[in-house]
């Protein structure tokens, strides 16, 4: 997977396409939230979220759910927003899971992990 800063993202945020897995990392909240935001609108369009985006904590998760959610068809958007956030711990309990899922991801559905 490629990686990009996040200020090369917020700078030209049209040149770079959200993948079916997007991991948000690094210490500067402000920026991640901005970079969430952009992608969330890329992903949702004009879409308030309410419908098509799902939240979940990562210390309170386990992949299955995670799973389910993505592998979920909407019956109201063209596109599913799963996010994981605080998913440090996710990541480290679900690593195989998640190699597995990248190698073959929902084609309706992206996965934004916050570590």
């Amino acid at each position: 997977m490629p990686t990009l800063h996040a200020t090369a993202y917020l700078k030209d945020s049209a040149a770079h396409f959200a993948g079916p897995v997007n991991v948000l990392f690094g210490a500067e909240h402000h920026l991640k939230r901005q970079v969430f935001e952009l992608l969330q609108k890329e992903i949702l369009g004009d879409d308030d979220g309410e419908i098509s985006l799902t939240e979940f904590s990562g210390k309170d998760v386990e992949f299955k759910t995670v799973a389910d959610e993505l592998r979920t068809v909407s019956m109201w958007g063209d596109t599913r927003l799963v996010v994981v956030d605080d998913a440090d711990e996710f990541v480290t309990d679900n690593r195989p899971s998640l190699e597995d899922y990248v190698k073959s991801p929902a084609k309706k559905s992206v996965l934004i992990l916050l570590v």
